[in-house]
Order: C-alpha cells, then structure tokens, then sequence
C-alpha cells in the first residue's frame, strides 16, 4: 500500500504487474486502475503534450540513463538497452483527494480518482514565480506546476508536494 485518504475512503496501492490502483476501503472495491507500467502510450502522449518536444525527449533521456544504471548494479542481471519502465512507484494523497504520483523515472503526474489521464505534471520551475518571499518552515521550498497552459504553486519539502494552504499567497479569490 502506497498511501490512503480517510476522508476519501480510498486507497493507493502499487499491484503485481506494478500498476497503481485505487481501491475503497469499506469493501476493497476497485475504483480505478492507471496501467502505464502495461501501456505506457497514455502516460507518455499526455507528458509530451503537457511537456513539449525538447522537455519530453530530455525525460526520456533521463529516464532510459536511471533504468540502465540501476540494472547495470543489479546482481545476476543482465545489462540490456531498454525502454525504460513505467511502474508506479510512489503515490500518495494530497488533502484534496488527488494523488501526486510518480511512475519511473518520469515527472510526477497528478491524478484524479475519476479520470483515467493525468490532469498535471509536477515540473520544477526555476523561473521567478513574481510573487514576495514567503516564510517556510526548514527545507521547503515553492515549486509550481502546470494545469494544461496555467501555472501554480505547491510547496516541496524535499521528498513530497504538499498543497498551499489558503491565504498563504497573495492571489486574489
């Protein structure tokens, strides 16, 4: 099990063919299952239209290096030039329900519990986010990401995204 959203009543969990799946917890109905690890075309058409051709060939790119390394330190395994894998391998809920996952060595990709394709990637942006500097606690930092062609922001603390919380940025309501 990846992560679980009580007030949702749902779970993420990682299953044998290494998809992720959503099952409700009252009765451990499946809600929706993402397969990129069988079919990646989804996940890849949706990250070279939200990426564009450059940032997506550069994913790949990295990708294909991070598969080739970890086999080539795996013992007994043979070092093979492949594609890279798409398996789900971290997923977890943020307050809204939605679920920040990350399939291979791709950007993560946020997930709604009804939709079958990604509705954002996760991209670090270095570009000045034209907003004040704003307090955190240590170690977290404002990122933004796109939502088709608009940005916005989430705060990274280094090995989550977590959402901002309301009336933290000065954006008008």
């Amino acid at each position: 099990m990846l992560d679980v959203h009580l007030r949702s009543g749902l779970a993420a969990l990682r299953d044998g063919q290494r998809n992720l799946r959503l099952l409700r917890l009252a009765d451990g109905v499946e809600q929706r299952v993402w397969r990129f690890a069988e079919d990646p075309a989804p996940l890849e058409r949706f990250l070279a239209a939200s990426l564009g051709a450059e940032a997506w060939q550069r994913a790949l790119a990295r990708a294909r290096e991070k598969r080739h390394f970890v086999q080539t330190f795996k013992p007994g395994s043979p070092v093979v030039a492949s594609e890279p894998g798409w398996d789900a391998w971290q997923a977890y809920f943020l307050a809204s329900g939605a679920l920040v996952a990350a399939f291979g060595a791709l950007p993560p990709v946020i997930l709604l519990p009804d939709r079958q394709e990604p509705v954002a990637e996760l991209a670090t942006a270095t570009a000045a986010l034209g907003i004040p500097a704003i307090p955190f606690e240590a170690g977290k930092r404002l990122e933004q990401f796109r939502r088709g062609e608009t940005w916005s922001v989430m705060i990274f603390d280094g090995r989550r995204y977590l959402e901002v919380p309301p009336g933290v940025l000065p954006w008008p309501r």
